[in-house]
């Protein structure tokens, strides 16, 4: 996999999970709105758990979107040490 595709699958995951992580959040806290607008699927039990849950992903998904942003940056100065 080409490091342009896996940087754009990691930014789109990072960016669901982050959407997904506060939607949960919200139906922690206001369970009400957004069992209804969910259509009864995201429960307050559901909500504390996919929340939970989401938080191992989120950084991992945060870590690895900012070590692809700055590894060209380390190697080009490591490069530039050993010349």
């Amino acid at each position: 996999m080409r490091d342009g595709t896996l940087r754009r699958w990691v930014h789109f995951a990072l960016t669901a999970v982050t959407f997904l992580y506060v939607v949960t959040g919200m139906g922690i806290s206001d369970y009400r709105l957004i069992e209804g607008l969910s259509l009864g699927l995201l429960t307050k039990e559901r909500s504390l758990w996919l929340h939970g849950s989401l938080l191992q992903v989120f950084a991992v998904l945060l870590f690895l979107h900012i070590y692809l942003k700055v590894r060209p940056m380390l190697q080009g100065k490591a490069g530039a040490r050993s010349e």
